[in-house]
């Protein structure tokens, strides 16, 4: 049987990516430390210099490293870590290890999404009110069949048309990363062994796309602010709990 070398040199580079990525995120290669150079990862990888220098880029989109000229590959500030880069997040949850608070997570939601519900409610198209109406519709039979995987897909569906129903494209830029913090937190806090809660999380998401019906941004405001408030204190028990939390979905 032929050996698929695209495929074998494209897993070696996600394991010499995840491996590296993993020692950074443990601290076995501190802030402000210096990566083995190219040669020296080629040579104890046994990978090509492309497939190395594949690695170290995926590293700095991450925001886990930066070159120096003539210099070499250093671990970056954690404020510089790109923490919400779905890759990233993958990689940490499979090494277990946590990128942040779910508390951190409830506030970043607190401060933007009322906003941008309340833009929404002056923006929204006939088109927009359909997308999440058809989210919404999901999250509710999702219930009926017990399929908590199609709820988390359909409630994320129905944030992400929220915000393009802003039509501003400041925010439509950031929606994958806000797309990222919402997922997470969904991933989170929705109280996946109880039904009737989450269908009662689905009824307020059809009162928010009303109050959106209306132009009513303050009732929108109030709306999101409530759903907000409701995660975050299923975010807060679980914290207390000492619970880890799921983000290989995102």
């Amino acid at each position: 049987m032929k050996t698929n070398l695209k495929s074998s040199k494209k897993y070696l580079y996600d394991e010499l990516l995840g491996t590296l990525a993993t020692m950074i995120l443990k601290g076995e290669y501190p802030i402000g430390s210096q990566l083995p150079k190219e040669q020296e990862l080629c040579l104890e990888y046994g990978l090509s210099r492309t497939s190395v220098r594949e690695a170290l880029h995926s590293l700095r989109n991450m925001g886990l490293v930066i070159s120096r000229p003539k210099a070499g590959t250093f671990v970056a500030d954690r404020l510089q870590w790109k923490i919400l880069d779905s890759l990233l997040l993958d990689i940490a949850d499979e090494a277990g290890i946590e990128l942040f608070k779910i508390s951190e997570l409830e506030r970043f939601r607190r401060v933007i999404e009322p906003s941008v519900a309340a833009m929404a409610a002056e923006s929204a198209d006939a088109d927009d009110i359909k997308r999440m109406e058809e989210a919404v519709a999901i999250m509710k039979a999702s219930c009926e069949i017990h399929q908590t995987e199609i709820y988390n897909e359909a409630d994320l569906a129905f944030h992400y048309a929220l915000i393009h129903a802003t039509h501003n494209v400041i925010f439509i830029q950031l929606a994958p990363t806000m797309h990222a913090a919402v997922n997470s937190s969904i991933q989170i806090t929705c109280p996946l062994d109880e039904p009737e809660e989450r269908y009662k999380s689905a009824e307020t998401h059809a009162q928010l796309i009303d109050a959106i019906r209306l132009r009513d941004a303050e009732l929108c405001r109030y709306i999101s602010t409530q759903m907000i408030f409701n995660s975050s204190q299923r975010a807060l028990s679980l914290e207390k709990e000492g619970r880890s939390w799921p983000i290989s979905a995102i």
